[in-house]
């Protein structure tokens, strides 16, 4: 076995969950394939479909003149899910030998407010967009068709950390390639969300 960066013993993270759920894992095509599934199903389709159902929630949303009605709605919508969420992960929050403190806390709370908060608001406003071609500006478009590119965005954002997380045993290792992988989904996902609002050419 390795060693860590501070000299502790690196552990494989397949073994660390196996030990940690009492389950055997083997590295084969169907534990990817259940990987995908729960980044890309699981994760990212209900989240987006939450995002997407709550501006159809009020009829003030769908009655408002304004053409930004549903991109502030879902955005709103989206911001309030990742601070709920980011504050559970703060509290979870522990170290390398599984023992909570401040230190962590504050690293989760901090790589949360940054990466995690601008992927839901990338998400959201996608979200937005496409329900503002459909009920603002009259497009065809249908909820797939509304539901897939921040779907795509946001499994692509938690399969990638959940890959390399069970694949790579050194945790600095993990944290450079997601950290490198996470800005390259978000850059890719915003120069598409800046094109599709200059497409729509709204005005205020």
């Amino acid at each position: 076995r390795d060693r860590g960066e501070w000299g502790g013993e690196e552990v494989d993270p397949i073994t660390q969950m196996e030990r940690t759920y009492g389950v055997t894992i083997k590295r084969n095509i169907a534990f990817y394939v259940f990987v995908a599934l729960f980044a890309y199903v699981v994760a990212a389709g209900t989240e987006e479909t939450m995002k997407y159902c709550v501006p159809l929630r009020f009829s003030r949303v769908r009655r408002s003149r304004s053409q930004y009605t549903y991109l502030v709605c879902t955005l709103s919508a989206a911001l309030g899910f990742s601070t709920v969420e980011n504050v559970g992960y703060t509290l979870q929050a522990t170290d390398q030998e599984g023992v909570e403190g401040l230190g962590s806390r504050a690293l989760t709370a901090y790589s949360r407010g940054v990466i995690a908060v601008t992927a839901h608001g990338l998400c959201g406003a996608m979200v937005g967009a496409g329900l503002t071609e459909r009920h603002v500006l009259g497009r065809d478009k249908g909820y797939l068709s509304v539901i897939l590119p921040p779907t795509l965005v946001h499994g692509t954002f938690d399969f990638q950390q959940l890959l390399v997380l069970v694949s790579v045993v050194n945790e600095v290792t993990q944290t450079l390639i997601v950290i490198l992988l996470d800005a390259l989904v978000l850059v890719a996902a915003a120069i598409w969300l800046r094109a599709k609002i200059k497409d729509m050419a709204l005005t205020p």
